[in-house]
């Protein structure tokens, strides 16, 4: 009877033990489990974080695109001056004459970097199509080079004009 009781014993202290065992994994499960909700939030604010990245990434190529735009065709109207000659409405604008008396200007004077920085990669094309050129462009002959139409180029210069008031002129 004796022999009885310690096996009785035995197996209540083994079922003891066993129910231990099975809440220390349920809290390791637990604990697990938050760690993964963790990680999951952790994992969401990165993707955000990268898809806003990405978002950056797509502007500064687009500038950079237009920038790249912007020399190849000041190149074109540098290399072959005869597109301006070719151009119809071209034909019909003022002749230019150089300037006698060199004039600082504010452009030439200021941070040229601080110009360009509030505009957008469009509105730079222009200013540099019109930095390159030694022709008066209108907003035709603007529109002609860039692909673009009139009013476009009319709205893109009027924009240039708030921003930079003092540093454009007609």
């Amino acid at each position: 009877m004796f022999g009885l009781f310690k096996s009785s014993k035995k197996i209540d202290k083994l079922e003891s033990e066993t129910r231990k065992g099975f809440s220390e994994v349920r809290k390791d499960f637990e604990g697990v489990g938050k760690w993964v909700k963790h990680l999951n939030a952790n994992d969401k604010q990165l993707f955000d974080l990268i898809s806003e990245l990405k978002r950056e990434l797509a502007s500064i190529k687009d500038d950079i695109d237009g920038v790249k735009e912007a020399v190849s065709l000041t190149n074109l109207a540098v290399e072959h001056k005869q597109v301006f000659e070719k151009t119809a409405v071209l034909d019909e604008q003022p002749a230019v004459y150089g300037v006698q008396e060199p004039v600082q200007t504010a452009v030439q004077t200021g941070n040229f970097h601080d110009i360009l920085r509030g505009l957008s990669s469009n509105e730079r094309l222009i200013v540099f199509t019109l930095m390159n050129t030694e022709l008066k462009l209108s907003y035709e002959d603007i529109a002609r080079l860039l692909g673009k139409e009139r009013a476009t180029i009319r709205g893109q210069i009027n924009a240039i004009k708030q921003k930079n008031e003092k540093s454009v002129c007609e």
